[in-house]
């Protein structure tokens, strides 16, 4: 007893295996969490030492170098950048995908170890960071304060009940806050009282904090009872602070600290401001954890906000600035909306050409019993359902229904030639058994290349691979569905349909006439074909060779853009701009920006000192009448207006995160900063004068201005103070010096001392700080020391230990950065002179095409390979497959023609999407191939086998290849909002495969007749 004996007696057995595996895709659908994209971590390490107080190139030459030096050798380390700035050096690892990244992490642990002796003593251990792409926050929000409202009771608020409310939620890992403020006690000192009493900033500092102490005097026992005493020094109140005694006045009159300083609350000096829409603002960004359901967490995170708002006092608002699942929810919906069109589409297809209902429902129930089958597959792996792994279902969605409709198509054609229907089922099914599970197989081969070589596309075959597994899976549940379910419901369904000349009236009537008319008009152009078939095959490589030509002049770009989720620009100001400055600048640009685009839902600044960046928060994309280079172009035109300004636009596109799309890199490596700088001035020059650049950045900090205060240590020495003495009191003058806590509210608070702002607002009043020696003498800083202006680095980059310079340039629309690159280049070799230590390379879009494109011949080769190699065991022949994969190539005749009528760039997905077609494109092949075969195996002569062959597999070939043409055109030619990265698997399955038809019912009989020709004289050959 064969399978398809025991299955067709045993069919409620079949059905009910069949029910089961749907119901377990169904369940895992509803619990499958919903992520954008699959779940990855790069391998990428950071290791951050911090060192006090060291400027750049004392951390570069004591800290980095050294660490460099040390982790240089580790294995799996594909490139080592480092940042040396001023009190902290980080060194970026980034290794190969694919390792095991807990063995690395622990070798980089014990090295540090080994280090630690050799670093400085005041630097503090390395810590060791891994990056995690779970630290991208899924939530960020702001809370605004409108009109005069007091900052002071919203920074607690926030920072107190605010952010524990949301790090409470189920899901949520943490909630960052950003351009908070503590709250502090400034002791605002009057400098000119300060001297009249001889004091200083550090001396009055000591006394204060010893005078607010609370002390453990021991304990008293009286009565039996035993007391702890406590004497409590401690300040209460404001007050209390303002009338501590500090010394006494010559006539002996006590000399309190609201007799040389005001005593108030304030905020601390910030590091940034944040400010949306022109009021003060405080972001918070929130952390999932690790294994939570993005979607979830986003929802309560949303529902949370609400209620917050419900309690915040008048005038604050707590403001959505992004959140993830937006795009999340939009692509899915547009994914799941094309392949259910793509669907619909494809059973309309079934439906004519069965133009019977029963047997369109046959092939109807396959799409959602392979499909959930998939999804099952892919929550039993921990798999999610994001972009790509619904691509993949979509991309299969066409794949699916073939093998069911080659059988169904067989079993039909035995029942209506009279057989009973079990015989034809078994038959039919039998027959197409091979060629099926061959077709599938060559299918699921060109996946394999892409599921088990993805690390070597690194970040773009690890998106990739969950792609490649949800189309394994849902052809693999096809071929089973095709085999095994077909036949059993062509059983149960099939008997009553009309067959024969009966097979209805009216519109089936007229359908099934011009399909007749169809394989007559085919049948007559095929014998036309065979009979010239040197002047179809010169047509047909004519075409060929006109493709390869052309394919170099099209658009190249690595990744489609998927969209924007908001507009951000990062601004550089002159060095040296204050905090304040910076703010006011950017508030100028946030007011120019709600004045143009008054659609915008909001604008966003955190100042930072000499820069800043702008986040201008992006309404639906049907709601946006600029595109997004056009806001560019407007905003761009704003900025060079203002002298010394530099800006880069930062993209928020998720593809933007792979390789560089759209970007040129020039890397100057050497080992002195002035020619590297030199150099990067005259590339900059080069690049602000061609009009293929758009913009340009450079990876570097500009140098910013310090005023050195160098002391005179003989002279220092003399008088009895320290340098460390005048370091001290700057530093309280400036910034503050700590002088313990004040206890008289709720939560602690800092008592700072400084001079207040009028006295410490230029470097005159810096002459005039005093310091005071053992002998109580006051000895002016001018006395000891000189003021020195200088520029210093902001900061020193290092790639693979050598110093680097990384500028990048991103091209215009309609310009490669290959061209860029070359004119670059030129001026390079012609126009600039540099010493031997100074090397000029490139990177970006065109490294990364160079570099993912030999992974992808080699997978590409390597598919091919398995594809062949399939057929060869299937066909026990060299020559069969060897016919099938001449007509391979002719895909890249559709690919092209495609491209050229969307006018759309080639990219990586147009590579991926390749490989994948070169799968299905033989299967169709293998069918005709195979039939034409079987055809000569009855005595029919090669030519009359493949007229036969062609017109008996017209119905079938034409029924698969417009299903998954169908079910591909909505996707590829309407993708909407979110789709942009699958469109061009669509534009490649459609127009290669629908190229690749046309070879294959033309050009596979005239090469099969030409490699088994003279064959025929064999005896027993039918003409």
């Amino acid at each position: 007893m064969n399978i398809f004996q025991f299955i067709l007696k045993h069919p409620l057995a079949v059905i009910t295996v069949f029910c089961l595996i749907t119901l377990l895709g169904f369940l895992m659908a509803l619990t499958l969490p919903l992520n954008l994209y699959p779940d990855f971590n790069p391998p990428i390490l950071t290791v951050v030492t911090i060192y006090p107080q060291a400027t750049p190139e004392e951390i570069e030459e004591q800290v980095t170098k050294k660490l460099e030096e040390k982790l240089g050798s580790i294995s799996g380390l594909d490139k080592m950048s480092s940042y040396s700035g001023n009190s902290v050096s980080r060194i970026v690892l980034e290794f190969a995908y694919g390792l095991s990244m807990i063995s690395i992490e622990n070798d980089i642990r014990s090295r540090l170890g080994q280090l630690a002796a050799e670093l400085p003593r005041e630097a503090e251990v390395p810590v060791l960071y891994k990056f995690n792409i779970n630290d991208e926050p899924i939530v960020e929000l702001a809370i605004k304060a409108g009109g005069d409202q007091d900052l002071k009771e919203i920074f607690r608020l926030t920072e107190k009940d605010i952010k524990s409310s949301f790090e409470q939620l189920e899901g949520v890992a943490a909630a960052e806050l950003k351009g908070i403020r503590d709250e502090v006690v400034e002791v605002s000192v009057i400098r000119n009282r300060l001297e009249a009493f001889s004091l200083n900033l550090t001396t009055l500092a000591g006394m204060l904090r010893r005078q607010n102490r609370k002390l453990g005097s021991g304990t008293l026992d009286e009565g039996g009872i035993e007391y702890s005493i406590q004497a409590d020094g401690g300040f209460s109140s404001l007050e209390d602070i303002r009338k501590t005694v500090l010394t006494s006045s010559p006539g002996g009159a006590p000399v309190r600290v609201g007799s040389l300083a005001e005593v108030f609350t304030t905020l601390e000096d910030p590091d940034d401001l944040v400010t949306l829409d022109g009021s003060p603002a405080i972001g918070i960004s929130i952390m999932k954890q690790s294994d939570a359901n993005v979607v979830e967490t986003t929802d309560q995170v949303l529902s949370h906000v609400q209620r917050v708002n419900g309690i915040l006092p008048e005038g604050y608002e707590l403001v959505v600035i992004s959140e993830s699942t937006d795009l999340i929810r939009l692509v899915i919906s547009t994914i799941m909306s094309s392949g259910l069109l793509g669907g619909l589409l494809a059973m309309s297809v079934i439906l004519f050409f069965l133009h019977r209902l029963r047997p369109t429902l046959i092939i109807f129930i396959s799409i959602p019993v392979s499909l959930l089958a998939a999804v099952g597959g892919l929550g039993l792996l921990g798999k999610s359902l994001n972009i790509l792994t619904m691509g993949g279902l979509v991309l299969g969605l066409g794949m699916i229904v073939d093998g069911s409709i080659v059988v169904l198509e067989n079993i039909m054609v035995y029942y209506e030639k009279g057989v009973p229907l079990k015989s034809a089922a078994m038959q039919g099914a039998r027959e197409m058994a091979a060629p099926i599970t061959g077709s599938t197989l060559t299918s699921i081969c060109v996946f394999l290349p892409l599921l088990f070589l993805a690390d070597s596309l690194d970040l773009l075959g690890v998106l990739f691979k969950d792609m490649s597994l949800s189309v394994i899976l849902a052809l693999s549940a096809s071929l089973g569905f095709s085999l095994f379910l077909v036949p059993v419901l062509s059983v149960l369904l099939l008997p009553g349909v009309k067959i024969g000349k009966q097979k209805g009236g009216g519109p089936a009537k007229i359908i099934e006439r011009g399909l007749q008319a169809l394989e007559r008009q085919y049948l007559g152009i095929l014998k036309k074909v065979l009979r010239n078939r040197g002047a179809v095959l010169l047509t047909a490589l004519t075409l060929l060779v006109s493709s390869v030509l052309v394919f170099p002049r099209l658009d190249w770009q690595f990744l489609p853009r998927t969209g924007e989720k908001s507009f951000v620009v990062d601004v550089d100001f002159p060095r040296g701009t204050s905090l304040d400055m910076s703010e006011k600048n950017l508030m100028e640009i946030s007011d120019f920006m709600k004045r143009e685009m008054p659609w915008l839902k909001g604008v966003l600044i955190t100042a930072k000192r000499g820069k800043g960046r702008i986040l201008g928060i992006l309404p639906p994309l049907n709601m946006r009448p600029l595109s997004h280079e056009e806001m560019k172009d407007l905003i761009r035109k704003e900025l060079r207006k203002r002298e010394g300004t530099d800006y880069e636009f930062v993209s928020t596109d998720d593809t933007t995160k792979v390789g560089n799309t759209g970007k040129l890199v020039v890397y100057i490596r050497g080992t002195s900063r002035e020619p590297m700088l030199l150099a990067e001035q005259q590339i900059l020059t080069v690049l602000a004068s061609r009009k293929e650049v758009l913009d340009f950045s450079i990876d570097r900090e500009k140098e910013r201005p310090e005023l050195s205060v160098s002391f005179f240590r003989d002279r220092a020495f003399q008088m009895g103070v320290s340098m460390e003495q005048g370091a001290a009191e700057l530093r309280a003058a400036l910034t503050g010096i700590k002088a313990g806590e004040f206890r008289g509210q709720e939560d602690p608070l800092d008592i700072v001392i400084r001079l207040r702002p009028e006295d410490r607002s230029g470097r005159s009043d810096l002459n005039r700080i005093f310091l005071v020696n053992p002998a109580g003498v006051r000895i002016p800083l001018s006395n000891i020391a000189e003021q020195k202006e200088s520029l210093i680095p902001g900061g020193l980059e290092r790639e693979n230990q050598v110093r680097t310079i990384k500028i990048t340039a991103q091209t215009a629309p309609g310009y490669s950065t290959g061209d860029l690159q070359r004119r670059i280049q030129n001026y390079i070799d012609t126009r600039m002179t540099h010493s031997e230590d100074l090397h000029i390379d490139f990177g970006g879009e065109t490294e990364d095409a160079l570099t993912y494109g030999r992974s992808m011949v080699f997978i590409f080769a390597l598919a091919v390979l398995l594809v062949f190699a399939v057929m060869v065991c299937q066909f026990e022949s060299l020559k069969s497959p060897f016919i099938i994969m001449l007509v391979l190539p002719f895909m890249f005749v559709g690919i092209v023609l495609g491209f050229m009528l969307m006018s759309l760039p080639v990219s990586m997905i147009t590579i991926i999407g390749s490989v994948m077609l070169a799968g299905i494109v033989v299967n169709n092949g293998i069918v005709m191939v195979d039939y034409t075969n079987l055809l000569r195996e009855r005595g029919m002569s090669v030519s009359k086998a493949c007229r036969e062959a062609g017109r008996s597999r017209l119905r079938p070939v034409l029924m698969t290849t417009m299903t998954t043409v169908l079910a591909m055109v909505p996707l590829g030619f309407f993708p909407g909002e979110g789709a942009a990265l699958l469109q061009p698997f669509g534009i490649t399955i459609v127009g290669g495969l629908l190229v690749s038809t046309v070879a294959t019912l033309l050009l596979i009989p005239v090469l099969y007749s030409l490699f088994h020709k003279g064959e025929d004289s064999r005896p027993g050959r039918s003409k």
